[in-house]
């Protein structure tokens, strides 16, 4: 007998999700009133139009098999992702001056990922309740669909983790807590408490309350959006010291940051990713630093030395929190460019704000190719790849050694497409390369010629959009959607 796909729990799933945007609308709407917009309309009828038909949706599938297979997780995650960032673009539409349906989905799509792509050039002219919208879907974004979906859904019980194994992905199963909602409830509170932090430091720097809640939003997620013309350049270095901080404390495993303000404190310094992470931004920055300061010419001046320091650090935690925030808005030298794009692939740590390959895998990739170096020339010696003093398996290893491939071939590949959309390739390798990490925003500054995103076509918005959502979730559960198998099993 076949097992097909539990469509009717996915819809029943779909409702609750509906409603919970119905809630979620009412914040910008709140902010359209605020400052007497005409958008804040547009956010209520989202908000009524949302309830009513997730209202329908619950009721039509009450009667649903609770069951939730690992199979089913794959597939409602994958869909989940596609549907609710088009119920995410609704808003935009109203902005009929400067998007289309497609520049509305590209928007949507870039926030909730947390990619940090935009089509907006000018943002004096954008309603107030629209820019914090874009903000509000990356700090959603940033957490997952999936983690609102098992707080507000009880009834899935034991069967959730099939949803956070597929969103959340750990070499270790073992969690901070010992139910999965707890565990949730912790992650999100955490998240939180890094946000009002954030919040308070920048509202203590004098930045004004609509700017300081957008740009915590964007930083605590690593989303990367602006909200000013001129971007972070207009505000003191201390501003920019602040949202650096954020930044490299968002790459951070959450799992960690509980550690940290526990009594498990030695934990954290015991993992090996967290060793990577530090490493990784401390030698990068110190190399892109030089690179800066030989730029100017190896000048004395004090302010010269500081501003190559701040620059190059600014810039890798950035790229390895997969923010993407700019430090100016210029096109980086090659150099720079080439070396951030590097800094992209491994992201930052597991169960993190940043996406990326992360810093686990990289870690476990690179210490596989030295024991299979050392097997080569000690092909009788017994010699184990170990994470935080535990052996992989070589299981685990194939599995990370398959997304890595996956990984790379679809960027590849989305470079090529671009490249075949009108784009020229050295542009299209680095957007590319930007957006399969979710770090879209800071693309423009690595191209060759301060690349736009409103000069590409829709089909390169589409690749785009594709390379977005590869990036932010898990590439099995993606491609699961692409399964036949997956939708009907004998």
């Amino acid at each position: 007998m076949a097992q097909r796909f539990n469509y009717k729990l996915f819809l029943y799933i779909m409702g609750t999700m509906l409603i919970f945007f119905s809630v979620v609308f009412i914040a910008p709407a709140v902010v359209g009133f605020v400052y007497l917009e005409v958008t804040s309309w547009v956010f209520v009828y989202c908000s009524v139009s949302c309830f009513l038909v997730g209202i329908l949706l619950k009721a039509c599938n009450s009667q649903r098999k609770p069951f939730l297979s690992k199979r089913d997780g794959k597939l409602t995650i994958g869909l989940v992702w596609l549907l609710l960032p088009l119920v995410g673009a609704l808003p935009y539409t109203f902005l009929t001056s400067q998007f289309s349906v497609l520049d509305s989905i590209f928007e949507s799509f870039s926030g909730f990922t947390t990619t940090g792509s935009t089509l907006l050039t000018c943002y004096s002219n954008v309603p107030k309740s629209i820019l914090f919208w874009r903000a509000l879907t990356q700090w959603i974004g940033c957490l997952g669909f999936i983690f609102f979906l098992i707080s507000l859904m009880p009834s899935l019980r034991n069967d959730a983790h099939n949803f956070f194994d597929s969103e959340l992905y750990s070499i270790n199963a073992n969690k901070v807590k010992p139910h999965l909602r707890a565990t949730i409830y912790m992650i999100f509170i955490i998240y939180l408490l890094i946000s009002v932090i954030c919040l308070t430091a920048l509202l203590i720097a004098k930045m004004d309350v609509f700017n300081a809640i957008c740009y915590t939003f964007s930083t605590v997620s690593t989303g990367g959006f602006m909200f000013n013309d001129g971007g972070l350049a207009v505000f003191p270095h201390y501003v920019r010291a602040i949202l650096m901080i954020t930044m490299f404390i968002s790459g951070i495993s959450y799992y960690l940051i509980y550690y940290l303000i526990t009594s498990k404190r030695r934990n954290i310094f015991r993992d090996d990713q967290v060793k990577v992470y530090f490493k990784v931004v401390i030698y990068a920055s110190i190399i892109l630093s030089l690179y800066f300061y030989f730029k100017t010419g190896f000048s004395s001046n004090i302010h010269t030395i500081i501003t190559s320091i701040n620059k190059g650090f600014f810039y890798v935690v950035s790229a390895v929190s997969t923010t993407g925030f700019s430090y100016s808005s210029q096109v980086l030298p090659l150099f720079a460019a080439v070396f951030i794009v590097f800094l992209m692939f491994p992201g930052g740590c597991t169960a993190s704000s940043a996406t990326g390959l992360k810093i686990m895998r990289v870690t476990i990739l690179s210490r596989y190719t030295t024991a299979a170096i050392k097997r080569l020339i000690f092909p009788h010696a017994i010699i184990s790849v170990r994470y935080n003093n535990v052996a992989i398996k070589d299981d685990s290893v194939n599995i990370i050694f398959g997304f890595f491939f996956l990984y790379l071939l679809i960027c590849i590949l989305g470079a090529s497409l671009l490249t075949i959309c009108g784009i020229n390739f050295d542009d299209g390798v680095m957007i590319a390369a930007a957006n399969i990490n979710n770090v879209g925003s800071l693309g423009e500054e690595i191209s060759s010629t301060f690349f736009s995103y409103v000069a590409i076509n829709n089909p390169a918005k589409v690749i785009l959009i594709i390379l977005m959502i590869t990036g932010k979730l898990e590439i099995y559960s993606f491609f699961a959607l692409f399964s036949r198998s997956m939708w009907s099993r004998r």
